[in-house]
């Protein structure tokens, strides 16, 4: 038998047995949710929301979440101060951006470390390292993408890019 994906209210079919929602948390499906894995019924999210990562008080941070806000693009922040960085997105941005781009080697952060930890950072595990130590040494605003592509950084000309390319 062969099953056509089909897509309604934000949620996927991909087989009879498995279904993508974007939040896991719909009301039409809620009290239906915890029943599904006992029922052989497999849950993944799948993102669909640009997410942007950052400080809330950083600068560049404060200017690409105004020129989302003013584009009318939908994003979530995840503010490192309070909720860290988290480590599966992080090992994400050190692959798709690499731990070069990452660490902000201009910042306050790091400027404010001592030599031999600037000089321990020599690949992507000491760059993910020093970054779950000291968030704040991430350059910034990191966005992960709606398609899952990270870019890291702000200019107006970049956001407008991928957005008029499809490409968030």
């Amino acid at each position: 038998m062969v099953f056509e994906p089909i897509q309604r209210n934000g949620l996927v079919a991909k087989s009879p047995a498995t279904i993508y929602d974007d939040t896991l948390h719909t009301a039409l499906f809620g009290w239906f949710l915890g029943a599904w894995p006992a029922m052989g019924i497999s849950i993944r999210k799948i993102n669909t929301m640009i997410t942007l990562y950052g400080i809330p008080n950083c600068d560049t941070v404060k200017k690409a979440r105004t020129w989302l806000t003013e584009h009318g693009v939908d994003y979530q922040f995840h503010d490192f101060k309070k909720l860290g960085v988290p480590e599966a997105p992080l090992d994400a941005w050190l692959a798709a951006a690499g731990w070069e781009t990452l660490i902000n080697r201009k910042g306050t952060t790091w400027r404010a470390l001592d030599d031999a930890a600037k000089a321990a950072v020599t690949d992507a595990a000491s760059a993910r390292a020093l970054v779950l130590a000291h968030p704040s040494v991430v350059k910034r605003p990191v966005v992960q993408w709606a398609n899952g592509g990270v870019t890291v950084g702000f200019t107006a000309e970049q956001f407008a890019q991928r957005l008029a390319n499809g490409k968030s």
